[in-house]
């Protein structure tokens, strides 16, 4: 039996709704240390005295404290999503914490923890009264500069807290927070994390980012070049919209959640009353199996390609939007595709970078003509590597846009189109989007648009069909494209592959981001094919599309690249219309995914795979 003195306290903030994850996050924390080892003080709303004693029962052992928190305790909190005012409550330990309670662990309810938590506890803050990990999804100088705060301190994330109780009560911290969000909640996105961050700005103890593995780099830890993301998570959170006990949801660990549940009486409970059905949680365990934590490198990253490294954030002179322009030998078209972007309607920062690909025609001397006379800042670089993969990656490397827009030369980008490319990217779930393609030339055949008015989401981990979603109309979150090391430099026009934008985006979707069809995001195809041409650019298609299925399974991801495999019978279309031509659509695309296998294993034996 151990001590109270030598107990560890954790505490949470819950109301009713999240009693069964409350559950899980104890029986995550108990199965790998003494459950008598902690006192787990609880502020809660809306529990009664049956949910208490089933959460209790997931550690025999242990202590529990239950705090009511009434109305006066806290400010009014008004709903938005997913929040509800139990993400205040953090800020209520100052106020309702045991007299007792001197340094405490905070912890949301929507994670687990994979190790013995009484080491964090152990933590030196080094003189400070918190100690958090940093939150690599915020923008920690945009938010210095919308506050009047100084540059070059951390933005932190407040799912996971180290306190100095005894310091916080002394200097009225969360007093202070609380205050701050009485006064300015309806302007800060984040409420309690904004008020905190704001008190605390440049007075955190940074924590190692294992202890705060959030949903965007849950699998691509080892490709942050930050403290603590070398190593294997400690406790991973599953930040944003996508929580693992949802159904048809995906985070790449959520079989964690699920393990930990099961252990606690709410099992049956979660899995009814979110339609998580017995086959749902054994994908959920074949794709757990496929990618655990692996040190050589990010599953999005892996496929056969060269791992371009990318910025997440931008340090110096950070912009809205970069709009990178690939082109090669069009001198003629070019001058239109940049008359259009000139005319772009647009309030905030934004750049255009062009890429020369290998013109050897007077391209690059347009080109520079044209940038001149820009309303922005603009450049030219030049990529000798064949592809157009090649020329965006380079783009994006001397890039300091949030958003990341690409467009072809060939295409006419309407007025409102980076307005429409910011309003999109709101929803911070977002990695990428895409938006419609109109045609130009009603004389030039129907290929390579969408016309479809109707939004559309791409749920991460999905298999995404290779039909919508055009390179020529695409953008990233900057943080998205840096998880997927880039595009793959062996695909898209200019190599023997099609498809890199596919690739891009369901890889974007393997690191967790969620993906949007926009039709508000709309530019005008220019691209000259007239339908003698249409055989030869489905050919290109069709052996772009078999070296994307072979990608899912080099990336261990069995299940899409099954469905992947599957939709072949949809696009040969009914038994009864075969003909021997139908048949040159699997021919390609199993030449395109044998070809893709045998590049890889070529990679892979000179050791080029990353």
């Amino acid at each position: 039996m151990i001590a109270p003195a030598l107990r560890t306290d954790v505490a949470f903030g819950v109301d009713g709704n999240y009693a069964p994850h409350l559950a899980a996050t104890i029986a995550s924390i108990v199965k790998l240390a003494p459950a008598d080892a902690f006192r787990f003080i609880i502020l809660s709303v809306d529990i009664d005295a049956e949910a208490r004693r089933l959460v209790e029962k997931c550690a025999k052992g242990a202590e529990f404290v239950w705090i009511d928190v009434e109305e006066d305790d806290l400010p009014a909190f008004g709903s938005r999503g997913h929040f509800t005012r139990a993400i205040l409550f953090r800020l209520g330990l100052e106020k309702l914490a045991p007299a007792d309670c001197h340094r405490v662990i905070y912890l949301d309810v929507d994670l687990i923890v994979t190790t013995d938590l009484r080491e964090l506890s152990r933590w030196d803050i080094g003189g400070h009264s918190i100690a958090a990990a940093i939150d690599v999804n915020e923008d920690a100088d945009a938010f210095a500069e919308k506050w009047g705060l100084p540059a070059g301190h951390d933005y932190i994330n407040v799912g996971v807290l180290l306190i100095d109780l005894d310091r916080v009560r002394a200097e009225k911290g969360f007093t202070r927070a609380i205050e701050l969000y009485s006064r300015e909640g309806d302007r800060f996105p984040w409420p309690d994390q904004d008020a905190i961050n704001h008190v605390y700005w440049g007075a955190v103890s940074r924590l190692p980012g294992k202890w705060n593995v959030q949903a965007t780099t849950a699998i691509n830890m080892a490709r942050h070049e930050m403290p603590g993301y070398a190593e294997a998570p400690c406790i991973v959170h599953y930040t944003g919209s996508q929580k693992p006990w949802i159904s048809r949801s995906y985070h790449p660990w959520a079989w964690l959640y699920w393990d930990a549940v099961r252990r606690t009486p709410f099992f049956d409970m979660v899995a009814r009353r979110h339609g998580v059905t017995l086959r749902e949680r054994l994908k959920i365990l074949v794709r757990w199996r496929f990618r655990k934590f692996d040190p050589d490198g990010p599953v999005a990253c892996r496929g056969g390609q060269r791992r371009v490294r990318i910025a997440r954030n931008v340090t110096s002179d950070p912009l809205d939007i970069s709009l990178v322009v690939g082109t090669c030998n069009r001198s003629e078209q070019i001058v239109a595709c940049l008359d259009a972007i000139r005319n772009i309607r647009y309030k905030g920062s934004w750049e255009l970078i062009v890429v020369d690909n290998g013109s050897t025609d007077d391209t690059r001397e347009i080109v520079e003509r044209e940038l001149a006379a820009m309303p922005v800042p603009a450049k030219l670089l030049i990529e000798t590597k064949r592809g157009v993969s090649a020329a965006r990656n380079t783009g994006v490397a001397h890039a300091r846009g949030r958003i990341l827009a690409f467009t072809d030369d060939d295409c006419y980008v309407d007025p409102n189109f980076l307005t429409e490319v910011r309003t999109a990217f709101k929803d911070k779930t977002l990695g990428y989007v895409t938006g419609r393609v109109e045609l130009f030339d009603e004389t030039d055949a129907a290929v390579t648009v969408n016309f479809s008015q109707v939004s559309r989401r791409y749920p991460a981990g999905q298999y995404l069909h290779t039909d919508g979603l055009i390179g020529a109309n695409l953008a990233f979150r900057r943080e998205a494209f840096a998880d997927i090391c880039g595009f793959d430099e062996s695909m898209g026009a200019g190599r023997l592959f099609a498809g890199e934008d596919m690739d891009a985006a369901a890889r974007a979707g393997s690191a967790g981001w969620d993906g949007a069809y926009h039709p508000g995001m709309v530019i005008s195809h220019h691209h000259g094919r007239k339908e003698k041409d249409v055989a030869a650019l489905y050919k290109f298609y069709d052996i772009g599309r078999g070296a994307y299925n072979m990608k899912y399974l080099l990336r261990g991801e069995v299940i899409p690249f099954l469905k992947g495999i599957s939709s072949l019978r949809w696009r040969m279309g009914p038994v009864t219309s075969w003909r021997l031509k139908t048949f040159s659509t699997p021919w390609w695309e199993f030449y395109g995914a044998t070809s893709y296998l045998v590049l890889w294993l070529r990679n892979f034996l000179l050791g080029a795979n990353g």
